[in-house]
């Protein structure tokens, strides 16, 4: 099952000041950005720790359910990127980036 498109309040902007073409850059800021910086730190003020297990689901409010900020790469990779690849749900999870991920795989002890 794949999630709906997201709406357009999720996207770059459609007239941008500057193209990125660097690699390895945050590159331009979705229009979304401040607000949900904004639900950030008002869960953070109002759940404090609590806030590691269950937060409002910001980014598809509709839904009524709620997610973590623990959880939360594996929700998002579930919700927008398993659809973007046509994966299953359960086989992507949002990494801050490719350097980061690597780095942490490398160094990762062996499992036996």
């Amino acid at each position: 099952m794949s999630a709906p498109p997201l709406p357009s309040a999720y996207r770059f902007p459609s007239e941008p000041d500057a193209i990125e073409l660097r690699a390895f850059t945050h590159g331009l800021q979705p229009e979304r950005v401040p607000v949900m910086m904004e639900h950030f730190t008002e869960d953070w003020r109002r759940f404090g720790v609590d806030a590691w297990n269950e937060v409002p689901n910001h980014w598809r409010p509709e839904s009524g359910e709620a997610v973590g900020w623990w959880t939360l790469p594996t929700y998002l990779g579930d919700q927008f990127i398993a659809p973007l690849l046509g994966t299953e749900p359960g086989t992507c999870i949002l990494q801050p980036s490719v350097h980061w991920t690597v780095q942490c795989l490398l160094s990762s002890p062996e499992v036996a």
